[in-house]
């Protein structure tokens, strides 16, 4: 009975031991996969504890010309609930379109001056610090005015090793820049000078170009130089002109010998409208009147000649003797009437009819009569007199005009053979 009772008791002690290591296995386990709550695994809320923001530059235009739309993106990725703030400084430099999207659009304001401004984005995320990003741009300003245009270009020829300065006639808005290359004909080959001045290489013939840019667009103008040693240099000998009054249009011409081609610059010294020119024959308008100093320089493949020449340019008045023909009469200071201005010789008290009583050389009453009291050239009341003291008087009407006399010291005054020529020619 005791061995009985004895074996019994062993096995319900080893049933409490497993009992109890089941117990403890089943709680580590428990413990293991989040433990607690009845048996129920609780998942890990933050899977990946170190979250990044990343965000590439601004891309997008460097500049945006006024009234024009330029648009910026910036990329971003990483996290959730990303968010974009864009700006620009200085405000007054556009407007802002989609300032809160990944895609920001600018329209330029109008500036009078190329305005730089400054992009922003500040771009944010969940549980993450913000990311700014900037880019530079600039609001371009649109210069309204006329574009280059190249007239001409001088010297086109010239001789081996001589020096020439080139010169270029452009019309436009300035101010220009200049891009001269000249095909290899001249030492330097190229340059940016308006004005450059080189060495002229071998003979021969070289095709030679000039750009010129200014803010509207630019001008190509093609040229080809000439360079000889067998030409005869030019020689200028004489300036012509086909007018001299103020306003008049002029043709301004030269006399020169010499080998063609040739090229030729003007310079009107103020007195003309344009006041220089490339053409050899040019038309200009004359300005007010005055005394000028201009200059004529012309090329060839041999070298140039300079020619400095004055020329006056006068007020038109209109020919006198238009005026009075027909219209004036003569006086004489004792107040004897002695005829009328007229170049037809038919009419009776005209001084131009040789029968009349104030044309004929025997009428006491012609200033022909060179015997009698007004035509003689001792009498005080002649106009042949140079000395007289009281000349003949000439009216339109009413009005004075002048004596007429060889006397030079009475002024107003028309000289009567000055007078009778143009009569008699008319």
């Amino acid at each position: 009975m005791a061995l009985l009772w004895r074996s019994e008791m062993k096995k319900l002690n080893l049933s409490r031991v497993s009992w109890v290591l089941t117990s403890i296995f089943a709680a580590l386990m428990l413990f293991a996969c989040g433990g607690g709550g009845g048996g129920k695994v609780i998942p890990n809320p933050n899977p990946n504890p170190n979250p990044t923001l990343t965000v590439g530059q601004i891309t997008g235009l460097d500049s945006v010309v006024e009234n024009q739309t330029g648009t910026f993106t910036v990329s971003a990725s990483g996290v959730s609930g990303i968010s974009y703030v864009w700006t620009l400084t200085p405000s007054t430099a556009g407007t802002l379109q989609n300032a809160s999207s990944s895609s920001a659009s600018i329209t330029a304001a109008e500036v009078t001056a190329n305005v730089t401004a400054t992009l922003q984005v500040v771009v944010s995320g969940s549980g993450v610090s913000s990311v700014t990003r900037t880019k530079s741009i600039t609001i371009v300003d649109v210069v309204v005015g006329d574009a280059p245009d190249i007239q001409s270009v001088s010297p086109l020829a010239g001789s081996p090793g001589q020096s020439a300065t080139f010169v270029a006639n452009v019309d436009g808005t300035t101010p220009f820049t200049y891009s001269w290359n000249f095909g290899g004909g001249a030492n330097p080959n190229t340059s940016t000078q308006a004005s450059p001045a080189v060495t002229l290489a071998g003979a021969g013939s070289y095709n030679g170009s000039l750009t010129v840019t200014n803010s509207v667009d630019q001008d190509v103008f093609n040229f080809t130089l000439s360079i000889s040693s067998t030409a005869v240099r030019p020689v200028i000998t004489e300036v012509l002109m086909s007018s001299i009054y103020a306003g008049d249009t002029c043709a301004f011409g030269a006399i020169v010998t010499g080998t063609e081609p040739m090229t030729f610059a003007w310079n009107f010294g103020g007195g003309a409208s344009p006041n220089t020119s490339s053409y050899a024959i040019p038309t200009v308008t004359l300005d007010s009147a005055g005394s000028y100093n201009g200059s004529l320089t012309v090329w060839n493949s041999a070298g140039s000649d300079t020619l400095a020449f004055s020329y006056i340019v006068y007020v038109y008045v209109p020919n006198i003797f238009e005026t009075l023909d027909g219209s004036a009469v003569i006086f004489a200071q004792d107040g004897t009437y002695l005829g009328l201005i007229s170049s037809n010789e038919f009419l009776s008290d005209s001084i131009m009819n040789q029968f009349g009583s104030y044309g004929s050389q025997f009428s006491s009453t012609s200033i022909f009569n060179q015997f009698g009291t007004y035509g003689s050239e001792f009498s005080y009341l002649s106009p042949w007199n140079e000395f007289a003291s009281s000349p003949p008087l000439i009216f339109i009407g009413d009005v004075f005009i002048a004596y007429l006399t060889v006397n030079s010291f009475k002024t107003p005054a028309i000289n009567p053979l000055d007078l009778i020529t143009y009569l008699a020619a008319h």
